[in-house]
């Protein structure tokens, strides 16, 4: 596969740089901390490096930690994908063998859920921010806070109190 040929109105991944770098400190310095890092060149196959090299379309990878992927832990059911309480995982956090740190608290899902929406609204805001004439917009997304006093499920609607015909079953 080839880089396209036309004219691209920016180019990947130094388009994202300043607003990539400025999300990371911005949510390091007012919600929690932050990482970025480019995706090599020559790394195919993941779809953010697919989409922002073969496209128009920026496009950004986002990932929180989730000890439901790591290599040491135990079991994986849904109380630890909920939960990410994990004793394997949390004595591997003690001895420092995590890429991210880990305490009895886990990483919850709403804690996972959180970051990330606060993530997108930030880098869409940086974004536009340092390209005024590509701006992206994004609205309604809970913030860190709501989402961490109140947990996801305040942002779903009971399926009972819903109309059917706006109901998917599988």
């Amino acid at each position: 596969m080839s880089a396209p040929s036309r004219k691209l109105p920016f180019r990947q991944p130094s388009c994202l740089t300043r607003s990539s770098r400025a999300t990371s400190m911005t949510l390091s310095a007012t919600q929690f901390r932050l990482g970025v890092e480019t995706s090599p060149t020559k790394l195919h196959g993941l779809s953010h490096r697919e989409i922002g090299d073969f496209s128009d379309c920026p496009a950004l990878l986002i990932e929180s930690p989730e000890p439901f992927l790591d290599r040491v832990r135990g079991i994986s059911d849904e109380a630890l994908l909920l939960t990410e309480r994990d004793e394997f995982v949390m004595q591997a956090g003690a001895h420092k063998l995590l890429y991210w740190p880990i305490d009895a608290n886990g990483w919850p899902i709403d804690t996972r859920v959180a970051r990330h929406c606060t993530t997108v609204q930030t880098a869409t805001e940086m974004w536009t921010k340092f390209h005024k004439d590509l701006p992206i917009v994004v609205s309604g997304l809970p913030s860190y806070t709501d989402l961490i006093k109140n947990k996801i499920g305040h942002c779903f609607r009971d399926p009972g109190q819903v109309a059917s015909s706006l109901l998917a079953w599988e």
